[in-house]
C-alpha cells in the first residue's frame, strides 16, 4: 500500500500541483456546474482587468470584501435606526400640538 504524507505548507507548489486560486479560478470557469458562480462573484466585486490579481491575493482580497460588507452593512443599519429616531421624534412632536 502506498502512503503519501504531507508535511508542511508549500508542498503541493513543490510538486506543481495546480493548487493556487488562480487555478481555482480557472476551475470554476472550466466547469459548467460552476462557471455561474465565478462569473456573479467576479462582476459582484466588480474586478474587470484585476481579475486575475484578485484571485492571485485571494485571502487579502476576501479579506477586504468581507470589511467592505461589515461597513455597509453598519451604515444601512445606522442610516435605519437615525430614520426610526427621525420619525419618532416627529411623531412625538405632532402628539404635543
Amino acid at each position: 500500500m502506498k502512503r503519501l504524507y504531507i508535511l508542511g505548507n508549500g508542498f503541493d507548489v513543490a510538486h506543481k500541483l495546480p493548487t493556487a486560486y488562480l487555478d481555482y479560478r480557472k476551475f470554476l470557469k472550466g466547469s459548467i456546474e460552476n462557471k455561474d458562480f465565478c462569473i456573479r462573484m467576479e462582476d459582484t466585486y466588480g474586478l474587470g482587468e484585476n481579475t486575475d490579481y484578485w484571485w492571485k491575493e485571494f485571502e487579502t482580497m476576501a479579506e477586504s470584501v468581507i470589511d467592505t460588507m461589515i461597513l455597509r452593512i453598519n451604515q444601512r443599519y445606522i442610516s435605519n435606526l437615525w430614520n426610526t429616531i427621525t420619525v419618532l421624534q416627529a411623531s412625538k412632536s405632532n402628539q404635543g400640538r
